[in-house]
């Protein structure tokens, strides 16, 4: 079996695009500018103090989604599809981290980020992609 033979980076190489959001989500967490939740979620966009919403393509619930890309589009944020929401959850650090390894994630459908972040490369990168 080859695949025993491979490091976790191997098997987990992320796309570019995916490499930004998770590099924004932790430097949103680090500017403790990030928040998780609808309600929270909601406050923080109705208050225009977002810049993204980033939300789960796999949600079972379409409700959520729809009511959060309502709001969204009508208070002009932003939105990015996560593919999923145990990836979300770990970016956001919802999860204990053992031996350099994300345990007991759990999972997360939404997350915002204020719009006060300090601009970076992925940053950057993530608002062209978005805005194209």
């Amino acid at each position: 079996m080859a695949d025993e033979n491979q490091t976790p980076q191997e098997i987990q190489e992320l796309p570019q695009e995916l490499k930004d959001i998770k590099a924004v989500l932790y430097q949103a967490r680090a500017q403790n500018i990030l928040t998780k939740g609808i309600r929270q979620c909601l406050k923080v966009i109705e208050a225009k103090k977002a810049l993204f919403c980033f939300i789960a393509e796999d949600c079972d619930n379409d409700k959520y989604t729809g009511l959060l890309t309502a709001i969204c589009k009508e208070q002009g944020i932003k939105i990015v599809k996560v593919p999923e929401k145990i990836q979300l959850g770990e970016w956001t650090n919802q999860c204990k981290i053992r031996d350099g390894v994300a345990v007991n994630i759990a999972k997360c459908s939404c997350a915002v980020i204020g719009n006060n972040i300090k601009f970076t490369d992925e940053l950057r990168r993530l608002k062209n992609k978005v805005d194209a």
